[in-house]
């Protein structure tokens, strides 16, 4: 039908050979097998795909320890979504490699958000902590994740990124100023604040966003 073959068109329209190329597309099924949801593990899958439901669609961070099943999550999240939206897996390593020169790495994620934009396509990015500190060295203090920010403020670039909590303290320390995670009963709503508040559980869904 109509609806059918325009959906078919979007997902052509995204350059699918440069993705690849960076990274890879994962393909239905996602929960695959099915992810165990009982109790607040349901919850959250319904916060993250409330955020990548809305119009613009909002980046996020899952934190939680190695093995608690953050993937899963988020894996059971895009099975829910429609179909026309698109994952895209890259880590940081596949992202900077061969990045050597001052602004070569924040050049390539400009390049990536300018290819994305307008499109049904979100990023998943395992281990998110290595962004911090990916593409610094002495001649500059900025990483590759202070080039993703701009473009996922400006709704241009949709992001999941995996990260322990370990690795989410030396974010806060790095890079304070952030908004409080959004609650594990599913609600919206992110309350401004000078410092991004450390889960207090096993795992959280956070706004990836400054205030």
């Amino acid at each position: 039908d109509f609806r059918t073959s325009f959906e078919e068109w979007r997902r052509g329209a995204v350059d699918l050979e440069f993705l690849r190329h960076v990274g890879r597309i994962l393909e239905r099924p996602y929960d695959d097998p099915p992810a165990f949801l009982a109790g607040r593990r349901g919850e959250l899958v319904e916060v993250i795909v409330d955020a990548l439901e809305r119009q613009p669609r909002r980046s996020l961070l899952l934190v939680g320890e190695h093995g608690v099943g953050k993937t899963a999550l988020l894996r059971a999240a895009l099975e829910r979504l429609p179909p026309q939206l698109i994952p895209f897996e890259a880590t940081t390593t596949e992202i900077s490699a061969g990045a050597i020169h001052v602004g070569e790495l924040e050049g390539r994620i400009q390049d990536l958000a300018g290819r994305l934009r307008g499109h049904p396509v979100v990023w998943l990015l395992p281990a998110f902590s290595e962004a911090l500190y990916a593409g610094q060295h002495s001649r500059s203090p900025m990483g590759m994740l202070d080039a993703m920010l701009p473009p996922i403020e400006r709704s241009e670039l949709t992001v999941v990124g995996e990260i322990d909590p370990g690795s989410f303290d030396r974010l806060l320390a790095e890079r304070p100023r952030s908004p409080e995670p959004s609650r594990s009963s599913g609600s919206d709503r992110s309350t401004s604040s000078p410092r991004w508040r450390r889960p207090s559980s096993s795992s959280q869904v956070v706004p990836l966003e400054r205030r």
